[in-house]
């Protein structure tokens, strides 16, 4: 039993970034925007190494210099890069305030 525990830990090991296009980064970008804007909640999916994971908040900052965003979760801020995007979903009829 050991050494199948083990080769699940092998298998279970460190996954691939799906690679974004450049339709789905610009995609990405107009979602940004008008949370932005709008102060709209977005589900972000992020990736994560092992797995992907989700964190949910309202873009507060765009930096385009060093192409990432800051987004509010409540009330504290977090940076994300563009590079670990895999998705955004908006949040329908969520308001930040």
């Amino acid at each position: 039993m050991k050494n199948v525990r083990t080769l699940r830990i092998v298998h279970a090991g460190p996954s691939f970034k799906p690679i974004v296009d450049e339709l789905q980064l610009h995609d990405f970008s107009v979602i940004l925007f008008e949370s932005y804007t709008s102060q709209t909640m977005l589900e972000f999916t992020l990736f994560g190494g092992i797995e992907n994971y989700t964190i949910q908040g309202v873009v507060d900052r765009i930096d385009k210099t060093m192409n990432r965003f800051r987004i509010a979760v409540n009330g504290q801020y977090e940076w994300i890069r563009m590079t670990e995007l895999v998705n955004i979903e908006p949040m329908l009829q969520k308001r930040y305030s």
